[in-house]
């Protein structure tokens, strides 16, 4: 018996469309973030928690600023402590910028000591009081 062409070219797709891998889970979640002006500044003050199986070392927090619009504004960082997170522990940043009056909200990010990149659940965007 043979199977139509197309019928073989679609069992292939379905196999091949099984075989894929899930996405990795987040090796850091934001617990809490808040954007906050006081004065001619703004302050950004949170918490992160490892949720990943492995320590996290000299890990930068990375917020990205941003005017209406979703408009990317600025970058700033900010080293969180303490530098070594295992996993399961929670750190706090703080982080303060002057404020040009037209931002309105942020995202976070984050890379470890080797500059690699870190999955981050529940990064934003934030809004800006």
């Amino acid at each position: 018996m043979r199977f139509p062409l197309y019928i073989l070219a679609a069992m292939l797709v379905l196999t091949a469309q099984d075989k894929k891998k899930a996405p990795k889970p987040p090796e850091m979640e934001i617990v809490s973030a808040r954007g906050h002006r006081s004065g001619d500044s703004i302050h950004f003050d949170g918490t992160v928690r490892n949720t990943g199986t492995k320590p996290l070392e000299k890990v930068l927090i990375l917020v990205d600023v941003f005017a209406p619009n979703h408009k990317p504004m600025v970058q700033r960082k900010s080293l969180l402590e303490p530098e070594y997170l295992a996993p399961g522990d929670e750190a706090d940043f703080h982080l303060a910028m002057p404020d040009p009056g037209q931002l309105v909200e942020f995202e976070l990010q984050a890379e470890d000591g080797k500059a690699r990149e870190l999955r981050v659940a529940k990064n934003g965007p934030f809004p800006i009081e």
